[in-house]
């Protein structure tokens, strides 16, 4: 009995590393913000394998913490199919000071051995001051 739960242990870890996903870097922000507000700038990597995460150089917001990292990953076993998901994520709290049109330069990571980036964050930043 011993042996077969080894054995199926092993499958389940094979076929999760077989039927992973590919890696993706994505950037999370919300199109507008007020002037004044923190809001959370979001980076986030769907591997556990990352290392030299460059963020980028966060001009015309007060950085009011970041980056902080977070680890996630979840397995699913649902009638014999395996699914399993990982990421880790990279997060900015800012806020701005005076409204105007904002883009926030990309960051760079290396995930699973490869070299990852991504482009840019658009920000709109209404006249609404509280």
């Amino acid at each position: 009995m011993k042996k077969l739960i080894v054995i199926l242990m092993a499958l389940i870890a094979y076929s999760t590393h077989v039927f992973a996903d590919k890696v993706s870097f994505t950037a999370s922000a919300p199109d507008a913000v007020v002037v004044g507000e923190q809001f959370r700038l979001s980076y986030i990597v769907t591997t556990q394998k990352v290392k030299d995460f460059r963020a980028p150089s966060i001009k015309g917001f007060d950085v009011l913490m970041g980056p902080s990292r977070s680890q996630q990953s979840s397995t699913q076993i649902v009638n014999g199919n395996v699914t399993s998901t990982s990421s880790i994520t990279f997060t900015y709290i800012l806020m701005a000071n005076n409204a105007g049109e904002y883009t926030i330069p990309g960051a760079s990571i290396i995930a699973d051995g490869d070299q990852m980036a991504v482009s840019y964050t658009h920000l709109t930043l209404p006249t609404i001051l509280r």
